[in-house]
């Protein structure tokens, strides 16, 4: 990955539950865990002097995982002692009110349509320092309720409040509102499903992403099979 697409790969996050399933849900192993603290740890390093406040999260082609992946990687802040504040800005599918058991009647669509207020649609979770901004009931038209000055004050404000802004997208090759999006945050994470993307949907969600100028941090390997060899470490380590 990282020869085809020039970018890093800064998480490596192990087969689990397939994307897409009804279980697919939050991750509770210790190689989960772990996966997504080394992939906090490479995004947020002090090389580079990356000073990350908003990170939009999108994938080459749909069923890559991308909102699991955005889900446990929040959690995973929160765990650090960050304030983190996760944007379902999926608007067509949204997904992300069901990972942390939440409503979605009001959402972002309500604040981007002037029907609510930014602070009056924020979820608290069970998680401590881990609030959501749901996407609300789904509209006719996201890409000019995202393309728009409402947007772009949603991340100014929420950059504010929160140490960390995540920002679930669509896939980049499905629908073009991760190009709208990317020019408003500080980087991009692209989330590649192991085994599942052909390398022309890859490179071309790269290349749509790329012309707005996105700001890549990196790639993130998912359902890789780091999961199948730990088991079989384990297995083979009893015997």
């Amino acid at each position: 990955i990282e020869d085809l697409t020039g970018l890093p790969v800064v998480g490596n996050i192990p087969e689990g539950v397939r994307p897409g399933s009804a279980d697919a849900m939050l991750f509770d192993r210790h190689i989960h865990a772990e996966a997504f603290r080394r992939m906090r740890t490479n995004v947020f390093s002090p090389v580079g002097n990356r000073q990350l406040k908003s990170i939009l999260i999108t994938s080459a082609v749909p069923r890559d995982g991308k909102t699991a992946v955005t889900a446990n990687f929040a959690i995973s802040l929160a765990k650090s002692n960050r304030s983190v504040c996760v944007v379902d800005a999926s608007l067509r599918y949204p997904k992300v009110h069901t990972y942390f058991d939440l409503e979605n009647e009001r959402g972002l669509c309500d604040v981007l349509e002037n029907r609510a207020g930014l602070f009056e649609v924020v979820c608290s979770t069970r998680y401590p320092n881990l609030s959501v901004v749901p996407s609300g009931q789904s509209v006719s038209n996201p890409v000019e309720l995202l393309d728009s000055d409402e947007m772009r004050e949603v991340i100014s404000q929420l950059t504010q409040k929160y140490d960390v802004v995540l920002i679930d997208s669509p896939a980049s090759t499905s629908v073009t509102d991760p190009a709208v999006l990317a020019p408003m945050v500080d980087g991009v994470l692209l989330v590649v499903r192991h085994g599942w993307v052909r390398r022309e949907s890859l490179m071309r969600a790269i290349k749509y992403l790329s012309n707005v100028d996105a700001n890549f941090i990196g790639v993130v390997s998912n359902v890789t099979d780091q999961g199948a060899r730990a088991r079989l470490f384990r297995v083979t380590s009893r015997a």
